[in-house]
């Protein structure tokens, strides 16, 4: 800890900065210990309080107890780092949230206590982990791009937190690189309904069209039907994505994104190809999901191919430069050697940036059979504002899909939707799967099967047949 030497274990010191922390309610006060209710009163003559009169108040701002939790760390030997982060609302508002962050034996810790959701010690291996994982959980995904992260210098008692603030601006990379595979040469990626197995079922969401992007080629091609040895494979990277437009699907959307990670992009995006691959063999593992087993893939590259062109570009700038043949090609050796270890290392961090999007609190809306917004909110918050309101038809949707949606496209959503208490369930049994259309637990009609593509095709029928989206396996 630069000189200071930490007497008691990381443990001890979270635990005792808990107990002291535990009773202190959020509250914003002048400098003569009035407290401030006013919004204009606030910004106006709000005072960063001293620790004891935090203490006293049992009230607090987060730069309150900000400023509480680096005296704290200071007094145990621990160097913090204070940062505040804003974002424009749209509506003339810039909300901020300021918060305090530390090392310790080479993690990076986020200590919060005035963010009631995110209450306690979050541990990241990088300081662009822990920014990152403050702004997905802070920020609107429809207001990303206005989200600044700046470092506090000089944060004290007695200070206005609106004006005497002296602060630097951060710029740090959000999100990771992302690869998309397909059989075919592309320029551009367009958003679409995957044609496979899961979502002819069902399974598998088949109304948002997007751009399936995953972390690495392996999981790419996890999501791929029917690969056989000897096929090929271009391996694309997306050039350009917005952050509005990434959207993290559940197990119920995407089944197999407990395994491969998958993250939809919603837009369109223009692609760098990388290389391409052929598939050699199936790789025998033992990976389950809710309606089968993970398939793995070896396969080859053409990278070396992909490095050797880069070096012999790297060879020629460096002979135009003025170099001899021997030195420009050593000379690309060793640059080209350092664009590799950087490569692999940004891989690595970006392998961790991917599980904090993961994390994301995106932002949906519930539309009526108008078009009209009648409420907005996280995923889960929508879906019950829908019970709530079960006598109406809603759609629910991420923000950033509603505004790509026309008229049309929210009349045949509700033209083709499911009347109310309607779905489809299907079981095994010893011998078959039985397919049944149900009104509520009231059996309307079934029928019985005696492989998957039977199954597939009278399930297809029925929900053609009843307008039915819902189709559920029930487990006996």
């Amino acid at each position: 800890m630069e000189g200071l030497e930490v007497k008691k274990s990381l443990g001890a010191i979270i635990q005792e900065l808990d107990k002291l922390m535990i009773d202190i309610d959020y509250g914003t006060f002048d400098s003569t210990g009035n407290e401030l209710t006013v919004e204009e009163d606030i910004v106006n003559n709000a005072t960063v309080q001293s620790p004891i009169a935090l203490l006293k108040n049992k009230k607090g701002n987060c730069v309150d107890q900000t400023n509480f939790i680096c005296n704290y760390l200071k007094n145990n030997g621990i160097k913090p780092k204070v940062y505040l982060m804003e974002y424009d609302d749209n509506c003339g508002q810039y909300p901020s949230v300021m918060f305090t962050t530390f090392d310790y034996d080479d993690k990076v810790y986020w200590y919060e206590n005035a963010w009631t959701e995110q209450k306690g010690i979050h541990e990241f291996n990088l300081p662009n982990e822990c920014l990152t994982f403050v702004k997905l959980n802070f920020c609107p995904m429809d207001n990303m791009d206005s989200c600044k992260t700046y470092e506090v210098k000089n944060l004290g008692t007695g200070l206005n937190p609106f004006f005497d603030l002296k602060t630097k601006q951060l710029e740090f990379e959000t999100l990771p690189k992302f690869y998309f595979v397909s059989n075919k040469e592309l320029e551009e990626a367009i958003p679409t309904i995957p044609n496979n197995y899961l979502v002819e079922c069902g399974y598998e969401d088949y109304r948002q069209e997007r751009v399936p992007l995953y972390l690495n080629i392996d999981y790419a091609l996890s999501s791929i039907d029917n690969i056989k040895p000897n096929d090929e494979y271009y391996v694309y990277m997306p050039t350009e994505l917005k952050d509005t437009l990434l959207y993290v699907p559940d197990e119920k959307e995407a089944p197999k994104s407990s395994y491969n990670r998958e993250i939809w992009y919603l837009g369109r995006t223009p692609l760098k190809k990388l290389c391409k691959i052929k598939i050699d063999s199936e790789i025998d593992c033992n990976i389950d999901y809710d309606y089968g087993k993970i398939k793995k893939w070896n396969y080859t590259s053409d990278t070396k191919l992909h490095d050797a062109q880069s070096l012999k570009e790297l060879e020629q700038r460096l002979k135009k430069s003025g170099r001899g043949k021997k030195e420009a090609h050593m000379a690309a050796l060793s640059i080209r050697s350092k664009q590799l270890q950087q490569e692999k290392a940004e891989e690595e961090q970006l392998a961790r940036q991917r599980e904090l999007i993961k994390k994301e609190p995106r932002m949906h809306i519930v539309v009526n059979e108008n078009g009209d917004v009648k409420f907005k909110g996280y995923k889960y918050e929508c879906e019950d504002y829908e019970k709530a309101h079960s006598d109406e038809k809603f759609m629910v949707v991420p923000v950033s899909t509603y505004s790509m949606l026309s008229e049309e496209d929210i009349r045949d959503y509700f033209r083709d939707s499911s009347p109310k208490g309607l779905n489809i369930e299907f079981y095994r049994t010893n011998d078959s799967y039985v397919i049944e259309v149900k009104n509520s637990n009231k059996v309307i009609t079934s029928e019985k099967c005696y492989d998957k593509k039977e199954l597939t095709d009278s399930i297809c029928k029925m929900r053609r047949v009843f307008k039915i989206n819902k189709v559920e396996e029930k487990r006996i």
